[in-house]
């Protein structure tokens, strides 16, 4: 019987611009053992006694090396299946906007990075969840003041 994990957190990173929101994806480097080569967001375990917002924080600091804006809970949770380990992991979904400069600074888990649109992001991200999350974001972090008030992490 598959067990229920919550050790997972991922962050949908975003910068806003003259043309628009731009949303950071990350390509993982090839020598990675779980999906090599493929785009993604920021994601990553929860350690020790952190609480998922600590994890994603640290997650966006180690894989980035960014600086934040604003950071916030996003109103949706991603849940997939690891057929590997008969896990399904239940993961609290983040949003971070960053300060300028705006150039990731890699960890050795990621080889390239882009700042595209949400129409592009979706293009190379693979998961339904992380679609769901761009959407998610979009919709109530920028597109409602009244409700990214309320979901903003200080």
């Amino acid at each position: 019987m598959p067990t229920i994990s919550a050790d997972i957190i991922e962050v949908v990173v975003f910068r806003k611009g003259t043309g628009g929101t731009e949303y950071l994806v990350l390509q993982r480097a090839e020598h990675e053992r779980l999906y090599p080569g493929i785009w993604q967001i920021v994601s990553g375990k929860i350690k020790g006694n952190e609480t998922a917002a600590q994890a994603a924080l640290r997650e966006v600091r180690e894989e980035t090396g960014l600086h934040l804006r604003g950071f916030w809970s996003l109103p949706v949770v991603n849940a997939f299946h690891s057929v590997e380990s008969d896990v399904v992991h239940v993961t609290p979904m983040f949003a971070a906007e960053v300060k300028l400069p705006d150039v990731p600074t890699l960890s050795k888990e990621h080889q390239s990075w882009k700042w595209i649109s949400q129409t592009d992001a979706k293009s190379v991200l693979l998961w339904p969840g992380t679609h769901h999350a761009l959407e998610v974001c979009e919709a109530y972090i920028l597109g409602r003041p009244d409700v990214g008030r309320l979901l903003r992490i200080e």
